[in-house]
């Protein structure tokens, strides 16, 4: 029985497709530094991007559950990525902060990240700016919820 041909995908799924494909890419690089789900990732990055914050508003700000907040800062402390100090005398209230660890290893990945990228941009940094522009725009779209439909 003949196929279907698949219909080409528009441009929005052809960008949706090309990042999933460079973030598998980048993933690769990731050696020398601790090996981290991708929800992991995105506590650490809350953490580090609003130090102080407790587990409550990293949970609602990542739209991760409760217990699922637990288990991945169970992971980054355990790995000595985050630490969780208590704001009050009576301790009832933590607050998150990132280590000197998350910074080094942040700065390990980066600089794998840059050597790989660099040559592969080469001249067209006035492309590239405009490319974290626009994708900071859509990461940040994503991130407070305008991408749901209804």
């Amino acid at each position: 029985m003949p196929q279907t041909p698949l219909s080409a995908p528009d441009e929005y799924a052809q960008l949706a497709d090309l990042i999933t494909s460079i973030a598998r890419e980048l993933r690769g690089l990731m050696t020398g530094v601790v090996p981290l789900t991708p929800q992991q990732v995105k506590v650490l990055r809350r953490v580090e991007q609003h130090p102080g914050d407790t587990p409550s508003e990293v949970a609602d700000a990542v739209g991760i559950q409760r217990s699922n907040l637990s288990a991945a800062l169970r992971v980054l402390e355990g790995e000595g990525l985050v630490e969780r100090m208590s704001a009050t005398e009576n301790r009832r209230e933590a607050h998150l902060w990132p280590t000197q660890q998350a910074a080094e290893e942040l700065a390990t990945l980066h600089a794998a990240w840059s050597a790989a990228l660099r040559p592969l941009v080469g001249e067209r940094t006035r492309e590239l700016d405009a490319t974290v522009e626009f994708l900071t725009h859509l990461n940040d779209s994503l991130a407070d919820g305008r991408h749901r439909v209804g």
